[in-house]
């Protein structure tokens, strides 16, 4: 139902404990009983809808964001100029149109590969790294597993003709997005690409701390023989380090990092 409703509902339900003393005790002030419930019920009512709620803690007018909210968290559009950014717990992810990072991020492996036909990226955001990974026309499949649902419900609520590369992603049957954690379908299938591409943020959930040598030898078993991982080293310190442990070779370009077996 939405934290707003969540929250207007604890504040009428806080009413009762005015009707109970008007009920139950006889030296309770019967006004002032009273007036305790009437004012929780008033202070539900003015309690605002999920998108005008969300928006005060966004610092912008309601009719300027987009809300999607489930049991995994918040995910929200805000207008900035011409600009569609995406705040993801309250933090910024990614924008539309695509940032130049996440398009490298998913560029530069399927350009460095001499024949990337299957792509496997790990986090959707606004889409970028999944539409910079099919630049190439030898692309012939980009698999996205993304574990918040509600990025594609957003995206549908924007207006598409202003991003051409998001409504290319939504109508290519070359993309698919699935929503289900990306170690999960590396555990659970044998199938190995030409490329996978990790675009997993170091937030406040401190996802970056499951990057580890255990992580990076599944992705390792998961490529082809002339397979390219890629990440980028904005997303963690730890990254380079680690997967180092793991592959045998590393090419560094800016702040992509490309691992391979050979």
């Amino acid at each position: 139902i939405g934290t707003a409703r969540t929250f207007a509902i604890i504040v009428a339900i806080s009413s009762i404990f005015g009707f109970c003393a008007f009920l139950k005790k006889k030296n309770a002030p019967k006004l002032l009983s009273t007036i305790a419930a009437v004012i929780s019920i008033g202070l539900a009512c003015f309690i605002p809808g999920n998108n005008g709620f969300w928006a005060v803690f966004h610092g912008t007018p309601s009719n300027n964001i987009t809300i999607s909210e489930d049991l995994l968290g918040l995910l929200a559009y805000k207008k900035v100029g011409n600009k569609e950014v995406l705040h993801v717990q309250g933090r910024y992810m990614a924008k539309l149109p695509f940032a130049d990072n996440h398009l490298l991020l998913g560029v530069i492996p399927v350009l460095i590969h001499k024949n990337p036909e299957e792509v496997l990226v790990i986090g959707f955001g606004s889409g970028g790294v999944s539409w910079g990974a099919g630049c190439s026309n030898k692309v012939k499949a980009v698999n996205c597993y993304e574990v918040r649902k509600g990025e594609i419900d957003i995206l549908k609520r924007i207006e598409l003709n202003k991003f051409p590369g998001l409504h290319q992603i939504l109508s290519d049957p070359r993309f698919k997005i699935t929503y289900s954690d990306g170690r999960l379908a590396l555990l659970l299938s044998e199938k190995k690409y030409d490329v996978i591409e990790l675009d997993v943020w170091n937030d406040n959930a401190f996802s970056s701390t499951l990057l580890s040598v255990e992580f990076y030898s599944l992705l390792k078993s998961r490529l082809k023989k002339n397979g390219l991982f890629c990440t980028s080293l904005h997303y963690s310190e730890v990254v380079l380090t680690t997967a180092a442990s793991v592959f045998p070779y590393v090419t560094i370009i800016n702040d992509i990092v490309v691992f391979s077996l050979q």
